[in-house]
């Protein structure tokens, strides 16, 4: 979700010309599933060097050093950078969300250990605050 949300904006499919020439410079289009209702609407790729600042509304993510909120960050890291399109993809084979958290962790591309990081900078910077 984080990828989708940083890498695509909603936009509009590119209308076919008569003389089937290509339009110069646009970006690349992803199609919704059939069942969205959308049909004169798509997803719109960044181009390569767009930089955007994902802002998610909401209370922030929970603490990953608390043991009472783990489960909960577990669940949200998860949701938010491994790709699914039912939500009984994220919990797999793992008999709990910890457990997939730790195999996610093994495989976890620089750019995601980087978003799990910043995540949990709001805490150490409020910690080192209250000192």
């Amino acid at each position: 979700m984080w990828e989708f949300v940083r890498d695509t904006y909603n936009g509009s499919k590119l209308i076919a010309r008569l003389d089937d020439k290509k339009v110069l410079h646009a970006s690349d289009r992803s199609l919704f599933i059939n069942d969205t209702g959308e049909e004169a609407r798509c997803r719109v790729v960044h181009k390569e060097g767009h930089e955007m600042i994902v802002d998610f509304v909401g209370p922030w993510i929970p603490r990953n050093d608390n043991l009472d909120d783990y489960p909960m960050y577990c669940a949200i890291m998860l949701t938010l950078l491994v790709p699914w399109r039912n939500i009984n993809a994220i919990h797999r084979q793992s008999f709990s969300l910890e457990a997939e958290f730790e195999k996610f962790l093994a495989v976890a591309r620089p750019d995601q250990q980087r978003f799990m990081k910043n995540a949990q900078y709001y805490y150490e910077s409020s910690d080192r605050v209250r000192r």
